[in-house]
């Protein structure tokens, strides 16, 4: 099962990457580190950076699309259209 949200433009408050890794095997790998399991851990951790897009409305409802590459070119060119449609409101 598929759906789609559409946010009108006009809800949209802002757009933006952001990147995130889960703090939680950063702190078991600190702690653990003397052991072979805390050299896992910090691995697990690197291993747990995410890079999203997101768009967010003025009603704080939340559009997040996992990119699968560090590579953002395509996505800061998608940003930079938004904008210029943006200001054409």
């Amino acid at each position: 099962m598929t759906f789609a949200l559409i946010f009108p433009r006009s809800r949209i408050d802002s757009y933006g990457i952001e990147v995130s890794q889960q703090r939680v095997w950063l702190i078991l790998g600190i702690v653990l580190l003397p052991v072979v399991i805390g050299l896992i851990f910090l691995i697990i951790w690197m291993k747990s950076k995410k890079l999203v897009f997101m768009v967010n409305t003025i009603s704080k409802e939340r559009l997040e699309v996992e990119l699968k590459t560090t590579n953002t070119d395509n996505v800061e060119e998608f940003i930079k259209f938004l904008n210029q449609n943006m200001l054409t409101l």
